[in-house]
């Protein structure tokens, strides 16, 4: 029989089982979504030029709203949302080859997302003649030496909260391999202490509902575990490129009859995201790193922690943003007196970005 991690702690500080990959995934889920909005926001103006060839007349029936507009800027977009009205009668109205809505008095909106400090796109107009007039604009900051014209009141804080389905299986000395899985909850925040260079952050997760274990003796695993860490921004805007260095502290407990109590220990992973023009991006990582067992012994071939994840995050609302993603991992350890256990998990999991 395994010992209670109640009765004998003092054992079980040897005798260790470790899903603390488990852990890990959780750990960089939540900063994945962090690092989707970890950029301070700005505002600048912007003017909406023609760019016509010598012989082109454009569309000398449409006027913008405004002579300036006010673009937005995100660690991973530029937003702005420009008006205009065509002042005679259309059939027919696209943008950059998609049709565009336009209100019975000629007038539109149009909401534009972009990586780049400029942005090109192209309107084509009909008449009620069937005529074809067509123009492309550009929108170009004012000032191209400063474009930095107004600050918005920067929140420093970030946090997010998600849930993830995972199949653990759990192998032990002395105890049959049985495998279950896992509902869990996560949540974590951010304070970015050097906006785009340097962010600490904390996460934390529980595993609230241990099911299906097929365990013969019946175990159920639950986890407690909080991640301390410090964030690098090694590559971020403009570069649709980000990446992100991650050093932190890890604390992880079994509140189960079978596991370990009280592991801890540093952690050092990359974090690679790509942003597409609309905005969504796509978050990889992988890791490998050492285990510190009880006894503080480290082996990179016996005590060693994998992992590889693959998230793909978008924006919801301006400030909001949801991830999706899915984590293998392995982790192995055996301790000098030949104590051994090691896990796998294979996750799913989303969450959100506030």
């Amino acid at each position: 029989m395994p010992c209670s991690c109640r009765k004998r702690e003092t054992v079980l500080k040897k005798f260790i089982s470790i899903p603390i990959l488990f852990f890990a995934f959780h750990s960089i889920h939540a900063q994945a979504q962090q690092a989707a909005a970890m950029s301070e926001a700005i505002r600048w103006k912007a003017v909406i030029e023609e760019s016509k060839a010598p012989n082109e007349v454009g569309i000398p029936f449409l006027k913008w709203t405004k002579d300036q507009i006010v673009v937005e800027s995100t660690a991973f977009l530029h937003y702005t949302n420009i008006q205009g009205r065509f002042s005679e009668k259309i059939s027919q109205a696209t943008l950059n080859s998609k049709q565009m809505p336009v209100k019975e008095d000629g007038t539109f909106d149009i909401h534009f997302g972009f990586p780049s400090q400029s942005k090109t796109f192209i309107i084509t107009a009909i008449d009620s003649k069937n005529k074809v007039f067509r123009m492309r604009y550009k929108i170009v900051a004012v000032d191209h030496q400063e474009v930095l014209l107004e600050k918005m009141t920067p929140n420093r804080w970030r946090f997010s909260a998600g849930g993830g389905l995972t199949r653990l299986s759990f192998r032990q000395r002395n105890v049959v391999p049985f495998g279950q899985w896992a509902l869990t909850v996560k949540g974590s925040a951010a304070y970015r202490l050097i906006p785009e260079k340097l962010d600490l952050a904390i996460s934390s997760f529980f595993n609230a509902l241990a099911i299906g274990s097929n365990s013969p003796a019946n175990y159920k695993i639950q986890y407690l575990g909080v991640n301390t860490r410090v964030v690098w921004n090694l590559l971020g805007p403009p570069s649709q490129l980000r990446i992100n260095l991650s050093a932190g502290f890890y604390y992880n407990t079994s509140l189960s009859l079978v596991g370990f109590i009280n592991m801890y220990g540093p952690q050092l992973y990359p974090e690679f995201i790509y942003v597409f023009d609309n905005g969504n991006s796509m978050i990889f990582y992988g890791k490998f790193s050492p285990a510190l067992s009880q006894t503080m012994h480290i082996s990179f071939s016996e005590n060693r922690e994998v992992a590889m994840g693959l998230h793909y995050s978008f924006p919801i609302t301006m400030k909001n943003r949801m991830t999706v993603g899915m984590d293998l991992s392995q982790l192995s350890l055996q301790v000098p007196n030949g104590d051994w256990a090691s896990t796998n998990t294979y996750s799913l999991s989303a969450g959100i970005s506030f």
